[in-house]
């Protein structure tokens, strides 16, 4: 491990048990980070990342601690096996300093009003799946502002964590099943996607080198290391509506985003199903279920089977849609994968009673990392021009997943991959009797999910300020839409099914008056992994 000494602001590398006690740094990567090279070059001292630094080594002082860890100047990147050991160890790194600052770049002053706990609230550190790690491991977490000044600590602020990361087990993770663990990770970001696995190696306690380029096969490598040391059936607990067809292990964190009540069952007495070990093969995922026909399921075509899981949500067994050949010579798929059906268990143990475990393959398909599909939308506005609406300002989540691209006959037109995307819509009104301009604002939210396309409407009652500002829009990509309401924002999602018109409605228009967008969503057309929608927008 190498710590830099904070008086000197020199590296040194220790080795096995011989390391002093030492601080540790959690912050999002920005422009101008340090490394090693700009460490030890000198040329560090020139670059903006260098007052993190300073800002962290000045804290350790304080804290009468001589040394300190940084990620960004502690680790050699051009060294693959230094980079190999540093994600393999950085969550016992963590939770083996003494005090650990979360610098929080986009924060400013105390959390005594509302604009400051909005900020703090809806912080990108919040978003970031590398910082999941770096608030479960330290015992010891204290929360800084940009000018790094104390803001908190993790114990003071364990409600208002809780509520914006969803995790109830901030101080005993441990206790949390896979699919909980995994559902904090599932609205987190990653600038590589394979990070997306590697940060979470530690949580889980699994240990396997990173491969950069595999994409998201690390994600399905890291599953398989879980399964081998966990016998947490939680871990097939996921519901993914962008697939039809699927083996029984997810293919993002973000397929666990609606698992955070799912628990384990680890009790013999609980579970529905007593069965031996499972594991991976070369004909698939070698598992003994218990089977109970099943209805029909999306998008397939033969009878369907519901297995049940040794987990639970809110007391009711769960379970999933299988699909194959009964006498065992064929291979398996996961169906309805959108949903985890409840199985009852007085009809187990009373109504089929001759139900007995029977080994099962089920197939994982191939991951493609280069393979990405896409969702076209072609959105045609020209019908508010007429009522004086224009185009604000466009926004992407992603570059690297989206953009928008050149209007053709006054359509806008946008392309995504998993992602979101919005259109600022604005005009002027005069109000009478002093002919004050005044503006109405709203937002249209576009998003993707495989082949299942989303749009709301946002409307806002800051109108004083012209149009809904940058932050608010990055707020609102990456907020998922069941979250609600905040910072003065009223929010209609609504999931439109193709062919079908709605009309949304806006409580928050200058005078009260309930204005109307009449918004019309259909499937256009589109082939393998390629789908195009159309997008209607007027005022009636």
């Amino acid at each position: 491990m190498r710590l830099i000494n904070v008086r000197t602001l020199e590296p040194k590398d220790f080795f096995g048990t011989d390391l002093p006690h030492y601080a540790i740094l959690s912050h999002r990567w920005e422009q101008e980070e340090v490394t090693f090279q700009d460490l030890t070059s000198g040329k560090g001292k020139t670059m903006t990342g260098w007052k993190k630094i300073v800002g962290c080594c000045g804290l350790a002082i304080d804290d009468s601690l001589e040394w300190a860890w940084i990620d960004s100047c502690c680790i050699d990147k051009t060294s693959s096996a230094e980079l190999s050991e540093a994600i393999n160890s950085m969550f016992r790194w963590y939770r083996n300093a003494e005090i650990c600052y979360a610098y929080l770049s986009d924060v400013s002053g105390p959390l005594t009003n509302s604009k400051n706990m909005d900020a703090f609230r809806f912080s990108k550190w919040f978003t970031r799946g590398w910082t999941l790690q770096e608030l479960l491991a330290p015992d010891e977490l204290t929360f800084f502002d940009k000018n790094w000044s104390e803001i908190g600590t993790k114990e003071g602020l364990r409600e208002t964590i809780s509520k914006v990361t969803g995790i109830k087990h901030l101080f005993n993770f441990e206790d949390a099943s896979v699919a909980q663990k995994m559902s904090w990770a599932s609205r987190r970001e990653t600038t590589r996607p394979e990070d997306q696995a590697y940060c979470l190696l530690g949580i889980f306690g699994v240990n396997m080198p990173p491969l950069y380029g595999e994409g998201p096969s690390a994600f399905l490598r890291l599953q398989l290391e879980i399964m081998r040391i966990s016998n947490d059936e939680t871990i097939f607990a996921w519901e993914d509506d962008s697939v039809t067809s699927s083996g029984l292990l997810a293919v993002s964190p973000s397929a666990f985003r609606y698992s955070y009540d799912i628990v384990a069952l680890v009790s013999l007495k609980t579970q529905v199903a007593q069965r031996p070990p499972y594991s991976m093969t070369n004909k698939g995922l070698e598992i003994s279920v218990k089977f109970r026909e099943h209805t029909a399921a999306r998008g397939s075509t033969g009878p369907c089977w519901a297995a049940p899981l040794n987990c639970a949500r809110e007391g009711t067994i769960l379970s999933v849609v299988l699909q194959g050949d009964l006498t065992g010579n064929g291979i398996w798929q996961r169906k309805q994968c959108h949903t985890l059906p409840s199985y009852d268990t007085e009809a187990h143990e009373y109504e089929q009673p001759k139900e007995k475990l029977q080994v099962i393959y089920v197939k994982q398909p191939q991951i493609y990392s280069g393979t990405r599909s896409y969702c076209y939308f072609r959105i045609n506005a020209k019908p508010l021009w007429s009522f004086g609406w224009t185009v604000k300002d466009r926004h992407v989540l992603s570059a690297e997943l989206g953009r928008w691209g050149s209007d053709i006959s006054d359509c806008l037109q946008l392309k995504l991959s998993n992602s979101c995307a919005t259109v600022q819509f604005q005009r002027e009104r005069k109000e009478l009797p002093f002919n004050v301009a005044r503006f109405e604002t709203f937002l249209i939210k576009l998003s993707c999910q495989g082949k299942t396309a989303n749009v709301a409407l946002v409307t806002s009652n800051e109108l004083s300020h012209g149009a809904i500002s940058v932050t608010t829009i990055d707020e609102i990509m990456r907020t998922p839409n069941d979250y609600g309401r905040h910072s003065g924002l009223t929010r209609e999602f609504e999931e439109f099914a193709m062919g079908e018109t709605r009309t949304l409605r806006s409580a928050f228009l200058p005078g009260g008056v309930r204005r109307l967008v009449r918004v019309s969503l259909w499937k256009e057309g589109g082939s393998g992994s390629r789908d195009i929608f159309a997008l209607q927008l007027d005022e009636p």
